[in-house]
C-alpha cells in the first residue's frame, strides 16, 4: 500500500515559492496551466506542485514498478477530522495515521470520523494480515494497475477513482526518469 495525502503541501509553511521547491524551471508553466483553477495563485500552485513532485508522482511510480510478483495498492487520503475542517483546507501530511492506527489521543470525535477509523483500519490489518486490503464499508480496492489507473479515495464518499491531475503526474513522472503510468504528451508540448 502506497499512496498521498491532499495538502501535502502543508509540510511548506505559509509562503511557499515555486523555485524553492523544485528550482528555477522553465516547463512550470506548462504544469501550471494542467492545475487549471488549483494553481491559481503562487502559493496554491508550490503547494499542489510540490504534493505531486515528492508524494504523488512518486507514489504512483512505485506502484506501477513494483515487479512481477506482488499488487500494489494506491490511494490518496483527503479526509479531514470533523474537528479540524475549519481549521484545515485538507488532509495534511500524515492525517491518515491515526485512522491506520486507531489511536486517537481524544474522544471527540464524530460518528463519520469513527466510520472512517474502522473503514481505514480495516485496510491496514487486512493488508497486513493477507497482503489484500478489504476495507469495511468501502468499495473493493483493486491493485494498481497503469492501464486502469485507479487508486482508493479515501474522502467523503470513500471511491475508487482516478488519481487528480493524471497528466501532471504523467508530466512529473517521465521528468523523475520513469515513465508514465498512462500515455501522455512532453511537459513542454
Amino acid at each position: 500500500m502506497i499512496g498521498t495525502n491532499g495538502n501535502e503541501g502543508s509540510l511548506l509553511g505559509a509562503n511557499p515559492k515555486v523555485d524553492s521547491i523544485a528550482g528555477d524551471q522553465e516547463d512550470w508553466s506548462r504544469l501550471r496551466t494542467l492545475y487549471g483553477k488549483q494553481a491559481e495563485s503562487d502559493i496554491d500552485f508550490a503547494r499542489v506542485l510540490f504534493r505531486d513532485l515528492y508524494f504523488a508522482a512518486p507514489a504512483r511510480w512505485i506502484a506501477v514498478h513494483k515487479g512481477n510478483t506482488t499488487s500494489a495498492y494506491l490511494y490518496r487520503f483527503d479526509y479531514v477530522m470533523s474537528l479540524l475542517r475549519s481549521r484545515r483546507i485538507g488532509a495534511d501530511h500524515g492525517s491518515e495515521v491515526p485512522f491506520v492506527f486507531s489511536t486517537w489521543t481524544t474522544d471527540r470525535l464524530s460518528d463519520a470520523d469513527r466510520q472512517m477509523t474502522a473503514m481505514v483500519h480495516s485496510c491496514w490489518v487486512a493488508f497486513a494480515k493477507t497482503g489484500t486490503p478489504v476495507c469495511i464499508g468501502a468499495p473493493a480496492w483493486p491493485a494498481y494497475r497503469a492501464d486502469t489507473d485507479l487508486l482508493m479515495n479515501f474522502s467523503d464518499p470513500t471511491s475508487i477513482r482516478k488519481p487528480e491531475n493524471s497528466a501532471v503526474l504523467d508530466a512529473l513522472q517521465v521528468r523523475l526518469g520513469g515513465t508514465a503510468a498512462t500515455p501522455s504528451r512532453p511537459i513542454n508540448e
